[in-house]
């Protein structure tokens, strides 16, 4: 049997500016590497789409590419990984069996809903 809870946030105002760098990251990190994959595909270069392996390339680019990365958790950084691998896996998997999945966009400031999570150091 699984259980769920749900929980009502209720942050202060300090929270809530942490709240959203968080969520601001993992944005920051999808669209830089679904930027990164878009350019080196353009360059006829194939690119693994695994979480893992981007995950570790963001790992390699993070000190260039945000100076500010550590002022959240690598949680953040990490959701944005996860959601971009998954949304390839959608895409591509949608195209085998001929659902009409399109191809990951770009993640706008105003008008996706800001999101991350933490998925390690829950006891």
């Amino acid at each position: 049997m699984h259980k769920g809870v749900k929980i009502a946030l209720d942050p202060s105002p300090v929270q809530i500016v942490l709240l959203r760098k968080h969520a601001g990251t993992a944005r920051f990190v999808y669209n830089h590497l679904l930027a990164y994959i878009q350019e080196e595909y353009d360059k006829g270069n194939k690119v693994s789409t695994n979480f893992y392996q981007l995950r570790k390339h963001w790992n390699s680019v993070k000190a260039e590419a945000a100076p500010w990365w550590n002022e959240c958790s690598k949680e953040a950084a990490s959701y944005g990984c996860e959601s971009l691998s998954r949304a390839f896996a959608n895409f591509f998997e949608g195209r085998k069996s001929g659902r009409e999945v399109g191809y990951p966009r770009f993640k706008s400031k105003n008008r996706c809903r800001p999101a991350f999570a933490y998925t390690t150091g829950w006891i």
